[in-house]
């Protein structure tokens, strides 16, 4: 996983975190959960340890925010629909 330079709403962070040590069970879990789906947000809260699903969306505030920066718009609409060819 790399990470994405992009947010929409909050300013972008700096500050680098370390990879959760159950970041293997939430990847899993969270493959489970969004594999119906053609395209889905799976929101987790982790402590490390335990980890919970917090929401499940097909669009972050109704579709509503802009991007931050507003060309992250485009790297994001790449990785979705150019990768992965789903809509």
């Amino acid at each position: 996983m790399d990470r994405i330079d992009a947010s929409m709403f909050c300013r972008i962070t700096t500050v680098k975190l370390q990879r959760p040590a159950n970041l293997s069970a939430i990847l899993e879990a969270v493959e489970r959960v969004a594999e119906p789906f053609g395209l889905v947000r799976v929101d987790i809260y982790t402590n490390g340890t335990d980890f919970y699903i917090g929401e499940i969306s097909h669009t972050s505030n109704n579709a509503a925010l802009r991007f931050i920066p507003p060309e992250a718009e485009q790297r994001i609409s790449a990785i979705i629909f150019d990768e992965h060819g789903q809509s």
